[in-house]
């Protein structure tokens, strides 16, 4: 393998990795945010 090639398929790598990690981040946030919304008002209840 010449220089050219290792270099692109770094790039490729780290721009897949990259948008993994972006995509992963959205996604857990909404389900972490759905989830807290769904079992704050329960805590809420049982505090009281």
């Amino acid at each position: 393998m010449n220089k050219n090639s290792i270099l692109t398929w770094l790039v490729a790598s780290m721009v897949l990795f990259g948008a993994g990690l972006l995509y992963c981040n959205l996604t857990g946030k909404r389900i972490l945010g759905s989830s807290v919304e769904k079992w704050e008002p329960k805590g809420k209840q049982n505090h009281k």
